[in-house]
């Protein structure tokens, strides 16, 4: 029987920063009694983690954009053997609902006379395609609800907020005219995120009247509110403060 599986852990917790190192172990198991060797094992990169050959020699980047090594030992029936890999952790903007999910697979492999044995696995189909292996669970090597056991994968969160404030309301603008601020808040991570305070730092030459914005607490030079709606991955929203436009003898 010939039965090869993988499972991918990291040892790491966050909060994470973007810019850290953060380590993947594939472990790979010979479940069957056929020795193994010449294993080749596919980390598909997702967004959100920068590939850096310099400390990943054992490692070669395809033109596809997936990572390959080679296990050149022979895995006996009933062993297992660890391979390492190290990504930067960066931002990602364009396509976050699969950020940070990084997958890896078995992909070839052979017996110790030279024997290409891909194909012979009894459970799993081992390949270069990260879509084809089931209703995948973390950390599964018994091929549970037809998750195919050569392959896993390891999702580490990442809470990211960001903001944006622009003014809306149509310039020219004189002295007593009230300007709206349209303030939007991202979930760039994949964390939800509620009870979000803002925090506006009014300087001077714009007057806050509290009756105008219901919503908003304290008093100038700063003044709050609370998001109190779920952003989940991906979401935005937007608040509002009203603010008029008064003459200053100067400042910021």
């Amino acid at each position: 029987v010939f039965d090869l599986a993988l499972k991918k852990t990291t040892t790491q917790v966050g909060p994470f920063s973007y810019g850290d190192a953060i380590t993947f172990d594939f472990t790979v198991y010979n479940q069957g009694n056929i020795p193994s060797t010449n294993i080749e094992v596919t980390d598909f990169i997702p967004c959100g983690y920068a590939f850096d050959a310099a400390i990943n020699p054992a490692w070669t980047m395809g033109a596809n954009g997936n990572a390959t090594t080679i296990i050149t030992d022979t895995l006996q029936g009933g062993d297992s053997t660890i391979v390492s890999i190290t990504f930067a952790i960066e931002a990602c903007y364009e396509a976050v609902d699969n950020a940070w999910r990084n997958t890896g697979e078995i992909s070839a492999s052979e017996d110790t006379e030279g024997n290409d044995t891909t194909n012979d696995d009894i459970d799993s189909d081992a390949d270069d395609d990260p879509d084809n292996d089931g209703d995948m669970s973390d950390n599964d090597v018994d091929e549970e609800n037809g998750d195919e056991d050569d392959s896993d994968f390891e999702l580490i969160e990442i809470f990211d907020l960001a903001q944006k404030k622009v003014v809306i309301t149509e310039g020219p603008y004189g002295y007593g005219d009230v300007l709206t601020y349209a303030i939007t808040v991202y979930n760039q991570g994949n964390i939800p995120a509620t009870n979000i305070e803002v925090t506006d730092h009014l300087p001077a030459g714009l007057s806050y009247d509290a009756a105008s914005n219901p919503t908003w607490s304290g008093a100038a030079p700063t003044v709050t509110t609370l998001i109190t709606d779920t952003l989940n991955t991906g979401d935005s929203t937007i608040v509002y403060i009203d603010l008029t436009l008064v003459q200053t003898t100067g400042g910021n």
